[in-house]
């Protein structure tokens, strides 16, 4: 398997990016796999935490939001999607003080970044795939 170093994917039109940090394709390099996994991984994980997220708003929940921004932020930083890791340290922050509204449109905001840095990483491992087979 073939990695380019740095590769940013950029399919969205409104500018979101996810950038595989340089560290962590040099790790992956020498593992095969590795970054597929933990991509993998990533997508899963950070999926069912975004849900308990959206229930924690729904339940008025400020420590389970604060938990879960904090787990998703480490997660995201390691693997580069910065913009979600970003939001989520705003999350994590004002979990316990900022209203409502406010928590419930951040929350909004992570998921949509969320959501295109999922696509992003799904389109940069079909990449990988289809080079792997050439």
């Amino acid at each position: 398997m073939h990695h380019q170093d740095n590769v940013k994917v950029e399919p969205m039109s409104n500018g979101i990016c996810w950038t595989v940090p340089p560290e962590l394709m040099e790790v992956a390099s020498d593992i095969p796999d590795l970054l597929e996994e933990l991509v993998c991984t990533f997508r899963s994980d950070s999926s069912l935490r975004m849900e308990s997220m959206q229930l924690a708003v729904r339940e008025s929940d400020r420590n389970v939001l604060r938990s879960q921004a904090h787990t998703v932020r480490g997660s995201a930083r390691q693997l580069g999607a910065k913009v979600v890791a970003d939001l989520c340290q705003q999350l994590e922050s004002s979990a316990l003080s900022a209203p409502w509204p406010d928590l419930r449109q951040l929350v909004e905001s992570v998921a949509v970044h969320l959501g295109a840095t999922h696509r992003a990483m799904a389109t940069y491992m079909n990449g990988i795939e289809a080079e792997a087979e050439r």
